[in-house]
Order: structure tokens, then C-alpha cells, then sequence
């Protein structure tokens, strides 16, 4: 186990019973959020995303995400590492990586849990990384995305994840199971108690995914508070407006749904309703009301499409012209980074569904 003294670039603290929220100090200064359950019925730690794998500070002894689940002693989790090494030399706990999309931010660590033979070529981009031998036996995590759009992933992964403009490694990893829409996530044939949604609108390949046991949502890069980063809600030259407001309304449909459920019905007509659902971005936002904030995103889409929000900034970004659309005010809660085009796109259109 590491010392308490060792220095690394990520921090963690509890986020509910299962579910721990890790952050990464990266040099990108994404400071994206990983969140990493620890389920209370199978062996198995299930990973949100893994970050960038690049500290900022390049000095720091524990780099590797997968190195800090397995040897970090974390305090929020008793002092202990949150997937320790046994006397067999392997993690206790197998890994399931769910990729909420495909950018640099989101997937720069995941080679640490895809593992292949290296007697085995490596024919495309979706191939299983070639391992160093002290990796090889640790085996191979259960890699989940979203099967909305798989040319997405399996063609232009440089572009589509937007190494090739920072001028970095693409990871290597190989996808293993496709989730479908609105569906169970299973493992090894059991339940996770994990439904998967597609969400399509920051890329393609967008999903989120629901804790049934935490009653929480997860919903990558879709939306989040500006924060203390002061970060807008960026969308790439792959993203699609139309599919994006659909993605909110099915979301919050969904929310809606689950906050009405009763949980205890007694004799005198007193209702005991269900906890409300929470809800954890891939950055800045980890515990928010879904309904609440759904709610607001929706609203401040609708003010930008309908020209009631401020254009801050105009810039050129992959030969597009893209707006900052921010409200003009000290301390506003969310922007928007995105192609002019996409709220162009829906101007005075009846295609938006909120």
C-alpha cells in the first residue's frame, strides 16, 4: 500500500453509500470527474469514465488511475485503497469501465484496464492494449459504450476524440459490450442494477447511466455548472442540437417518473415517497436535484435558441464560427461553448422537443 505521504493527481471523497467521486488534476485543467462504485452485491468496482492521464504536475509518484483504486489509501473509504491488491497479486474487486462519450478527457486512462496477449497484433483503433507483463494477468475490464452510433467510435477515433488536435496518444481499447437504450447493464449474467440511456447530443456516442440502489444519475458531458473552473457546456463540431434536446426531455421524463414512485402507503393515506433522484456530471457537478437542474438546462436552451441569451464571444474552432453564450451577470450558472450553427439550426423550428 502507499504511504500517505506519496503524492499523486487525483483526490476522492465519498459521494453516497457505494460511490465514490475521484478527481483528476490534469494539465489539460479539465479536472474531469470519475466516479467509481463499489457495488454492494458483486465483486465488481464499475468506473465512470477515466480521466485524462495527464497530471498537471508531472512530479507527483502515483500518475496511474489504476494504481491509486488499487494502492492509494483513500481517508473517505476507512484509509484503505478502494479496490486493494490481495495476496494473489490481483485487485479484489474486477473492473467495469462505462464510457459516458469518447473524448480525450473521458477515455485517457482507460488503456490501464483493457488488456490483450502480446503475441496478438493490434489490427484498428478498437483493439485491447498491448500490455507491460506486470499487467497481463490482472485481466481485462468489461468495456461499455453506447451502441447508438458505432461508426462513431470505430472510424475517425483521433478526431471523434479530439486527440488528434491536442497532438496526443489515441488509448487503445476495445469495447465489450454494447449498451442498448433504456436497458439493464449486466455482468457476468447478473444484474448490476445499472440502466443505461442513450444521449445523444454532445457526441453520438453520449450516454448516461442510473444507480437504482443510490437513486443517482450520471450524465457525462451533456450538461454541468459552470463552477469554480468557470467551464461552459462545450460542444463539439459532432454535436447536434436536435438530438441533445430529445436526450434532456427523455431525461427528464425518466426523472419525473422516478420521483413520483411511493415508496410506503399507509392506512391513514399518508404517502412515503422515494428519495429524489441525484445527479453527477463528468465535470464541476456532482450532487444536484435531476429534476431541478434538468429543468433549468432546458430553460436555458430555449433562452438560447430563442436569441434571448448573449453571444460573449465569438471564436473560430475547426473552422467554425462558435459562440460563448453567456447570461450577463456576476456569477451565471451555466454557458454554452458550441457551433453558432447548432442553435441556428433550430432557430424558430418546431424540432426541438422540450
Amino acid at each position: 500500500m502507499a504511504a500517505v505521504t506519496t503524492t499523486t493527481c487525483f483526490s476522492t471523497k465519498r459521494l453516497n453509500h457505494s460511490t465514490f467521486l475521484i478527481t483528476e488534476d490534469d494539465s489539460y485543467r479539465e479536472h474531469p470527474f470519475i466516479y467509481a462504485k463499489l457495488h454492494s452485491k458483486l465483486p465488481l468496482l464499475i468506473l465512470s469514465d477515466t480521466g485524462c492521464n495527464s497530471p498537471r504536475d508531472s512530479s507527483v509518484e502515483v500518475k496511474s488511475l489504476r494504481q491509486y483504486i488499487e494502492m492509494y489509501p483513500i481517508p473517505a473509504n476507512d484509509g484503505k485503497p478502494l479496490n486493494p491488491i490481495g495476496s494473489d497479486g490481483k485487485a479484489e474487486r474486477e473492473y467495469m469501465v462505462i464510457c459516458t462519450h469518447c473524448h480525450y478527457d473521458h477515455i485517457g486512462g482507460i488503456e490501464q484496464f483493457s488488456v490483450k496477449s502480446p503475441n496478438t497484433a493490434c489490427a484498428s483503433i478498437l483493439r485491447p492494449v498491448i500490455c507491460s507483463s506486470n499487467n497481463q494477468t490482472r485481466g481485462q475490464a468489461t468495456i461499455v459504450a453506447s451502441s447508438y452510433c458505432r461508426p462513431f467510435l470505430m472510424h475517425n477515433l483521433a478526431t471523434h476524440s479530439l486527440c488528434k488536435f491536442l497532438r496526443i496518444p489515441l488509448p487503445r481499447y476495445k469495447v465489450t459490450q454494447w449498451a442498448k437504450d433504456d436497458a439493464p447493464l449486466y455482468w457476468r449474467g447478473n444484474d448490476t442494477g445499472i440502466t443505461i440511456f442513450h444521449t445523444p447530443g454532445h457526441t453520438p456516442d453520449e450516454l448516461a447511466w442510473f444507480d437504482e440502489e443510490e437513486r443517482w444519475l450520471y450524465v457525462g458531458d451533456s450538461f454541468y455548472e459552470r463552477g469554480v473552473d468557470k467551464m461552459p457546456i462545450i460542444f463539439p463540431k459532432e454535436g447536434n442540437w436536435k438530438n441533445y434536446t430529445a436526450s434532456l426531455s427523455k431525461l427528464l421524463q425518466f426523472v419525473r417518473r422516478k420521483n413520483s414512485e411511493v415508496e410506503d402507503k399507509h392506512d391513514d393515506d399518508w404517502l412515503l415517497l422515494s428519495k429524489r433522484i441525484q445527479l453527477g456530471c463528468g465535470h464541476s457537478t456532482s450532487t444536484s436535484d435531476a429534476e431541478e437542474i434538468i429543468e433549468t438546462v432546458q430553460y436555458f436552451f430555449q433562452r438560447i435558441i430563442s436569441g434571448q441569451v448573449p453571444v460573449k464571444s465569438t471564436t473560430i474552432n475547426r473552422d467554425e464560427v462558435c459562440n460563448l453564450w453567456e447570461d450577463a451577470e456576476p456569477s451565471p450558472r451555466f454557458s454554452v461553448f458550441a457551433p453558432a450553427r447548432l442553435a441556428g439550426a433550430l432557430n424558430g423550428s418546431s424540432g426541438t422537443s422540450f
